[in-house]
């Protein structure tokens, strides 16, 4: 929750480095558009596309905290345990 707040230093102090900070600020700048006009995008690094379940794309916040939208790495595995959890008909 801090990153998604950006308050990281707050939660952080001396242990907060700069790229976490710098995260932080990428994480918020997608939630403030979001709050304000209802779409994250707008000035920010990297597109956030829309989730669909035909496209299962995420964003994804990188270590190095560069955002990546991408397909899911774990939809295949997701899948699948959702199938084989779903009751027999």
């Amino acid at each position: 929750m801090p990153f998604f707040f950006d308050t990281v230093q707050a939660k952080y102090g001396a242990a907060l480095t700069p790229r976490d900070a710098a995260m932080a600020r990428t994480i918020n700048r997608y939630v403030g558009n979001f709050a304000k006009a209802g779409d994250p995008n707008g000035g920010t690094p990297a597109r956030w596309t829309p989730y669909t379940p035909a496209n299962d794309f995420l964003m994804d916040f990188a270590a190095d905290g560069s955002p990546r939208g991408e397909p899911d790495p774990w939809k295949a595995k997701l899948d699948l345990v959702a199938a084989s959890s779903s009751p027999v008909q």
